[in-house]
């Protein structure tokens, strides 16, 4: 599932309602025919810069999502419509901000099957070598 991190130095007011509302964005943003995403797929991480951050914008924002070819041909205009969305709702925000899309390969636990693991050697009865025998 995509992961937004918002750095920022100094947020403006009523930010929470601003990111409740980025998670809808990006979720509808990001849909697309392979996966339709719900609000509640996109993880938000929010991330206080500190005195030895060099931030390129005072509010950053790095979106991590899986590469289906639709989002590789509009990265550049996903990065500019969260950039617009940010500034549309809160007018402070025009021009302070910057946005990223990584388009990476994610591995995730959720979907995982259980993994049926054989005893290691030093728990058969035939341990040897120094290997603890089992009780």
């Amino acid at each position: 599932m995509p992961t937004v991190n918002v750095f920022y130095k100094e947020l403006p007011d009523n930010f929470r309602q601003t990111l409740i509302a980025l998670r809808g964005f990006v979720a509808e943003t990001l849909s697309n025919e392979n996966r339709t995403l719900s609000p509640e797929e996109v993880g938000i991480r929010v991330y206080e810069m500190g005195p030895f951050d060099m931030p390129v914008a005072p509010l950053e924002i790095e979106i991590v999502a899986h590469p289906y070819p639709d989002r590789v041909r509009r990265q550049d205009k996903i990065c500019v419509s969260v950039v617009d969305f940010l500034s549309a709702q809160n007018p402070k925000l025009q021009g302070q901000c910057h946005a990223w899309l990584q388009l990476i390969e994610l591995g995730h636990s959720w979907d995982a099957r259980p993994v049926v693991h054989s005893r290691p050697a030093f728990f058969s009865p035939s341990a040897t070598v120094g290997e603890p025998k089992p009780q």
